[in-house]
């Protein structure tokens, strides 16, 4: 029982520190190449969409109609990211690599 808990330890602590190396190579590569930075943006972007029509579906269909308060965050996460993804500058011959 006592040797389960560690391996348990064991096997969440590199799983945590895989997640942690993965996403300072994304940071690092955002940092480097504006294209996928920009594609980051619309992800998430698109992502405040999908919830947005979530809200608005629950909020038509009458099962929770205050789902309708969480709009307009929806519209704000929207709104910036697509500012922030149009604020990204691209030049034409640049490589994404």
């Amino acid at each position: 029982m006592f040797s389960t808990a560690i391996i348990a330890v064991l096997v969440v602590s590199a799983a945590m520190g895989r997640g942690a190396w993965r996403v300072g190579k994304h940071a690092e590569r955002c940092e480097r190449d504006p294209k996928y930075r920009r594609r980051w943006y619309y992800i998430l972007s698109l992502c405040y969409i999908f919830f947005a029509i979530i809200f608005v579906a629950l909020a038509v269909s009458d099962r929770d109609p205050w789902e309708l308060i969480n709009l307009p965050f929806a519209a704000i996460g929207i709104w910036a990211c697509f500012r922030a993804a149009s604020r990204i500058v691209v030049s034409p011959g640049q490589d994404s690599h």
